[in-house]
């Protein structure tokens, strides 16, 4: 699975979460790139896992509309079984849908324990 808030502009964070629980991570913030790795315990995918379930997060809910200004979302994507899903919310009302919010914190938690690698250098 990954999870997505890139913003061109602004950053953001790609988190992805492997069955066999390889994480890896990305985060830009200011233009500064944090890249992190690790492994999640088989009891923690099965808990990510539950909590997709709960959320039933293959299904849309957030209706298509034009964005405002400066208006960004986020996304999750899930393959499994040969097949996949994507969902994506408003990335200011991640909070307020309590779906997406609840993903990104725990996969947030994991990436917090994963180890810090290098950031590739920038083309100059």
């Amino acid at each position: 699975m990954v999870y997505d808030d890139m913003h061109g502009m602004h950053g953001g964070t790609t988190i992805r979460l492997d069955a066999d629980g390889s994480l890896t991570s990305r985060h830009m913030r200011q233009g500064e790139l944090t890249e992190r790795s690790g492994r999640v315990p088989a009891d923690s995918v099965r808990a990510v896992i539950g909590l997709l379930v709960e959320l039933q997060a293959w299904e849309q809910r957030t209706p298509p509309r034009t964005p405002v200004p400066d208006e960004s979302a986020a996304g999750l994507r899930i393959v499994a079984g040969g097949g996949q899903a994507r969902m994506w919310e408003w990335f200011n009302d991640m909070g307020t849908n309590q779906r997406l919010s609840r993903i990104m914190g725990m996969l947030g938690r994991f990436v917090s324990h994963s180890t810090a690698a290098p950031a590739p250098p920038t083309p100059g």
